[in-house]
């Protein structure tokens, strides 16, 4: 058993050896200088569309950053999924006061509110209400941003999404997302974690970020996206794929992380990281890796956890040691590339002037204990995803036929309470 734990120990001390030039290297392009914004007549005319269905606990954040961006010429197209959507009541209040009080900004944008008018059985509620508003686009919008209703986007934010497409290869932006829970609930906690491996992996296959992305208009009207979002559970990891066959890339924009304060509850977490493993599974070529590196790293975690307890039984004391020194070790090591990552990316919020509270002792102490149950939860969920034929997403029911054959059981308006837009 000795062999074994040994084996166990020095696979996955090279599989996470293997992770560290790809961390450190994230961690350095956040640390580049930025490049020189647009400004002016540099600017191309944008619309943003935010897609509503429920009222998010900062949607009113949410909406105030989007009417206050520091760019001339810009349109913002809110779609609501209902008229009685509770997101409705938040969306005037917001609207009265920006009209009451625009700000100092010399740009105002041009702002159109509509319904969701025929949600299509066949994609999800969010993919509708998309197409619906980028077909009612003018031909002069030159890019089209996106962001989801618990973004909170700063004055610079589109802005720097535009300057990316100074590149003409270039047919999608993105940031990505980064959670800041003020609660350092054990939920919160390992969707932290989580999302810390995540986003790294995310970069690496380059995986777009639907909750603060753009996309090149004339990717839009001259190729057939649309229609795939016609047909799709969700619009943004299929982009990578959809920009590699007309010859373009997807660019990463370091300064976009986007920290996010909402809290979440178990359940709602571990069916919002189900849904997106389904995503990439269904629609990004990298799923294999992301399915072979989960499952060896975690079962083999799993295994020498196993082993040390199996040999402690045994009376195997070496043997065990080995065991617990790995079970141990892994997640260990884990802690520690995510407090240099949460530094750089601390780094990029804080010369937005984003404010980053200082660790809890509660914090501290709990944040082991979330890396280790997030080894157990990201196994369970990556199982489940393989095998996933149904999700459920913000209360409508959705069957997974194939990757463009999706179908909606019944549409009814949002009957929740306050919750974040991906879950």
């Amino acid at each position: 058993m000795e062999t074994l734990a040994l084996g166990l120990m020095i696979v996955l001390g090279l599989l996470l050896a293997g992770q560290f030039p790809i961390a450190f290297y994230y961690i350095s392009v956040l640390r580049r200088r930025p490049p020189q914004l647009l400004e002016g007549a540099e600017l191309p005319k944008a619309a943003v569309v935010l897609c509503l269905r429920g009222s998010d606990p900062f949607l009113e954040r949410s909406l105030a950053g989007l009417l206050n961006q520091d760019y001339g010429d810009y349109e913002v197209h809110v779609v609501v999924d209902h008229p009685e959507d509770p997101a409705v009541e938040v969306l005037n209040a917001c609207l009265d006061r920006h009209r009451a009080d625009p700000g100092t900004r010399e740009g105002q944008p041009e702002i159109h509110v509509e319904f969701l008018r025929n949600p299509s059985p066949h994609c999800s509620l969010k993919c509708s209400s998309l197409a619906q508003a980028i077909e009612s686009l003018d031909d002069s919008i030159e890019i089209v941003a996106q962001l989801d209703a618990d973004t909170e986007p700063h004055a610079s934010w589109l802005r720097e999404l535009a300057t990316a497409f100074q590149d003409k290869q270039v047919a999608v932006a993105t940031g990505n997302r980064w959670y800041l829970p003020d609660n350092p609930t054990m939920a919160n906690l390992v969707r932290r974690a989580w999302n810390a491996a995540a986003i790294i992996l995310m970069f690496l296959k380059q995986i777009p970020w639907g909750g603060s992305l753009a996309i090149r208009a004339s990717v839009l009207r001259d190729s057939d996206l649309l229609d795939r979002w016609r047909h799709a559970l969700c619009e943004d990891t299929m982009l990578l794929g959809h920009a590699k066959r007309l010859g373009m890339k997807v660019a990463f924009v370091p300064s976009l992380m986007m920290p996010n304060r909402e809290d979440c509850e178990f359940r709602g977490y571990y069916r919002w990281v189900k849904r997106q493993l389904l995503v990439a599974r269904l629609y990004h070529s990298g799923w294999w890796l992301v399915l072979l590196h989960g499952f060896s790293t975690g079962l083999l975690w799993l295994a020498s956890l196993a082993v040390a307890i199996v040999a402690w039984i045994a009376g195997e004391q070496r043997a065990a040691a080995i065991g617990l020194l790995t079970a141990i070790g892994y997640p260990s090591v884990l802690i520690g590339l995510q407090a240099i990552l949460a530094a750089a990316i601390h780094g990029v919020l804080r010369a937005k002037g984003e404010p980053i509270r200082r660790r809890s002792w509660r914090d501290c102490l709990m944040t082991p204990i979330a890396v280790f149950v997030t080894q157990f939860v990201y196994i369970g969920a990556l199982f489940q995803s393989c095998f996933l034929r149904e999700v459920e997403w913000r209360g409508i029911h959705y069957d997974i036929l194939a990757p463009f054959q999706i179908q909606m059981r019944e549409y009814h308006p949002y009957r929740g309470g306050n919750e974040g837009n991906s879950l």
